[in-house]
């Protein structure tokens, strides 16, 4: 099954709900924590992987008029489907349409079509591995 959206309460809720399948290989978290419990480091092709699939996700986000606010390891579950890993290539073909990240989590997450264009937004995630320069200082 694919992902199912509703609303909560009918058609005037304030809230969604958003149903994924299970996310059985856990998240960007928990593999880096699996390679550090064995005192070994991601192999660099990998973690560009998942970069381009982090930048994916951000625009795809982003272009929906959504600003998730709470990126985070934690956050992106690892999506590991199809078996042939041979037939990578930049249009995503066969089992690469399964392979990759997804984002979990909006929680934080800001409708940008519900605030004045030019809006700044100021916030501080507390989390010290996670503070980005722009929260340690303060500015927008």
């Amino acid at each position: 099954g694919g992902t199912q959206c509703a609303a909560a309460g009918g058609d005037d809720a304030q809230a969604g709900v958003i149903v994924m399948p299970f996310g059985e290989h856990g998240t960007l978290q928990d593999v880096v924590n699996s390679y550090l419990r064995v005192g070994k480091t991601m192999d660099e092709l990998l973690v560009m992987y998942y970069a381009i699939e982090l930048l994916r996700l951000t625009e795809s986000i982003h272009g929906a008029g959504v600003l998730h606010a709470d990126v985070k390891p934690d956050n992106l579950l690892v999506r590991n489907g199809g078996e042939d890993w041979c037939d990578w290539a930049a249009h995503r073909p066969g089992s690469w349409q399964k392979k990759g990240l997804a984002l979990i989590d909006l929680g934080r997450a800001i409708d940008l079509t519900a605030v004045p264009e030019g809006t700044v937004f100021v916030g501080d995630c507390s989390t010290e591995g996670f503070r980005c320069s722009e929260m340690i200082e303060g500015t927008p």
